[in-house]
């Protein structure tokens, strides 16, 4: 006979994971999250997480109505909220910045505010490197580099103040669009040499 499946988590068992995994942890001064993330040092080795995800199970055990879990599938299902969770609030917050407002379909439920409370919004992982107003990256992609290009750079840098006008960014917006194009037909004579 085959191994049964273990119910699928529940938002509230879900939800209750992202809370305890926001607490803070006996003295490391540290949230069970930074501390499972944390680097090995003399203070904080395998033992201590270990001790710490053990100590999750029998917490969320004792607060949850659903069935008992195991440190080990509380683990998993950490790992996979902080993945699925930072892509969702990632998509949503580039929709914000191209809209200015909340899509009616934006996926930002509170589950994702719960796991983002807990790894932090503040990031390069979740906001990039740069201003999340401006799309950069295919300037970052193409290798065509002229002087036109360098102006709508220098454009670009002067437009990351909150003083930049709509016809500077539909001007930006409108080169972007020029330089994909210069790319996909670079690509097409690439792909019809081969």
């Amino acid at each position: 006979m085959a191994k049964q499946r273990a119910p699928n988590f529940t938002l509230q068992e879900n939800t209750l994971l992202a809370h305890l995994m926001g607490e803070e942890y006996m003295n490391f001064g540290m949230s069970r999250h930074k501390l499972d993330r944390h680097r090995f040092t003399s203070q904080i080795f395998s033992s201590v997480k270990k001790e710490m995800w053990s100590n999750v199970e029998t917490t969320f055990n004792a607060n949850s109505t659903g069935p008992h879990r195991k440190g080990s599938d509380l683990e998993k299902k950490w790992e996979n909220l902080t993945s699925t969770q930072r892509g969702i609030y990632q998509d949503h917050q580039r929709l914000l910045t191209l809209t200015g407002s909340p899509p009616f379909n934006s996926k930002c439920t509170i589950l994702t505010e719960a796991v983002m409370n807990v790894i932090g919004t503040e990031g390069v992982d979740i906001m990039g490197i740069g201003p999340s107003s401006l799309d950069t990256s295919i300037l970052q992609l193409t290798d065509m580099r002229d002087d036109e290009q360098q102006d709508a750079e220098n454009n670009m840098t002067m437009c990351t103040s909150s003083h930049c006008s709509l016809h500077e960014l539909n001007a930006l917006k409108k080169r972007k669009l020029e330089l994909q194009i210069q790319l996909f037909e670079a690509q097409l004579v690439r792909f019809d040499e081969e």
